[in-house]
């Protein structure tokens, strides 16, 4: 039992780690790319970064014990950034459109 403890103490703090460095990694590229222009503009990645993120979170609520209602909350907030993401996709894809005609 006590393996067991440790084994889920470890995988908490690899998914807590791992979100920590994807805000670093959203931190990253919004300051690189306002100073110099060069990567995507936040607009292109963030949405997708916040849908992993909020898996995530789930694993970590599920790792923690925090209940189904909290996990399925991070379940819904990552659908629905994924659903926000497709939508900005489809936007810029018309948008680039438009201006190519």
């Amino acid at each position: 039992m006590r393996a067991l403890a440790s084994d889920s103490s470890m995988a908490l703090l690899l998914v807590d780690t791992l979100l920590v460095l994807v805000a670093l990694e959203a931190m990253v590229l919004t300051v690189r790319h306002r100073r110099t222009g060069l990567g995507p503009a936040p607009r292109e990645f963030l949405w997708s970064l916040l849908a992993g993120a909020c898996l995530m979170a789930a694993l970590h609520c599920v790792l923690a014990g925090h209940g189904l209602v909290v996990m399925a909350a991070c379940l819904a907030a990552s659908g629905l950034c994924h659903a926000a993401d497709l939508r900005a996709v489809r936007l810029r894809g018309a948008s680039t459109a438009r201006q190519s005609h």
